[in-house]
């Protein structure tokens, strides 16, 4: 497994039942994004964290993974806040089970692990910033 595998793996868990998140055209950013589709838009950034060799050309990779989803205020904004909490919260729990039970292909770390609500001045909805520190056996 590599990175992009985990990341695939993880784009599914948010794409598919019960979430049905949109992925964002872009990793770095909502704002390719029609603003009617924003609500529920969910993106992927990684970041490698640690690398231990091993013999045979293996090694333990531990990256950050960072899912920011997006939520549309509604007029609500206090509404829209306690959904991004949710959703974050829900993701953590759903990536942590898809790597442990099913695919057994990588393990969430509790250690990096990290959850933010933000707002950007002029825009019309709120972003969850969920950190989640993966870790996966992968060839040289």
């Amino acid at each position: 497994m590599n990175i992009a595998e985990v990341r695939d793996r993880v784009t599914s868990v948010c794409s598919r039942p019960p979430f049905g998140f949109t992925v964002s055209p872009t990793p770095f950013s909502f704002d390719l994004m029609p603003t009617g589709s924003v609500d529920g838009a969910v993106r992927i950034e990684t970041d490698l964290d640690a690398v231990l060799g091993w013999l045979n050309y293996t090694e333990e990779h531990t990256e950050l993974l960072t899912l920011w989803v997006a939520r549309k205020y509604h007029g609500q904004p206090e509404t829209a806040y306690r959904q991004v909490l949710v959703d974050c919260s829900s993701l953590r729990a759903a990536v942590i089970r898809d790597g442990a039970q099913t695919s057994g292909e990588y393990v969430v770390f509790d250690d990096g692990a990290g959850m933010r609500v933000e707002r950007n001045a002029g825009s019309e909805y709120a972003v969850g910033r969920l950190t989640l520190s993966v870790n996966f056996e992968t060839a040289v």
